[in-house]
């Protein structure tokens, strides 16, 4: 009897498991920030292979930060370098917090996860690396408290 609700139960987990994978995303990777410490000198790299030109695509910032980070935004440079060579470089504000100070990303105990868009709907022109480096763009020249720093990419349905 046990051993068949213990059966039961795997199998339920494993369904459950199954069901919540997105199979649209095609990139997801965290980059460790040494000491939790984001210094502006910190290049941040990730790279990829487009190969499907013809869909859109959401590419989001992902940040974790301790609830002691000092400050309700951040400031973040990106620079695309397209398979051909050419880059293009933009800068994005985020707010963390909203008016009365309260954290708008996902809390787990006392880390905030954020999903931010840097991109909606955008169709990469290209098939091939694609190379992503973001740098903070703070004031400080080390932002304290910063857990990892992400790229997520999704596929959209047509």
């Amino acid at each position: 009897m046990y051993k068949r609700g213990f059966n039961l139960l795997l199998l339920c987990l494993s369904i459950l498991s199954i069901s919540c994978e997105n199979e649209n995303i095609i990139y997801n990777k965290y980059f460790d920030l040494d000491s939790s410490k984001w210094s502006y000198n910190d290049s941040i790299l990730f790279q990829w292979n487009i190969e499907d030109t013809s869909s859109s695509y959401n590419v989001d910032f992902q940040l974790r930060a301790s609830n002691s980070y000092k400050w309700s935004n951040i400031f973040i440079f990106s620079d695309v370098f397209f398979p051909n060579g050419k880059a293009r470089r933009d800068t994005f504000e985020y707010f963390l917090a909203d008016k009365n100070g309260h954290w708008v990303g996902n809390r787990s105990g006392l880390i905030v996860h954020y999903d931010l868009p840097i991109y909606k709907k955008v169709k990469f022109p290209l098939s091939g690396e694609y190379n992503f480096l973001i740098l903070q763009g703070m004031r400080d020249t080390i932002l304290n408290e910063i857990l990892n720093v992400g790229v997520k990419i999704t596929r959209l349905e047509d």
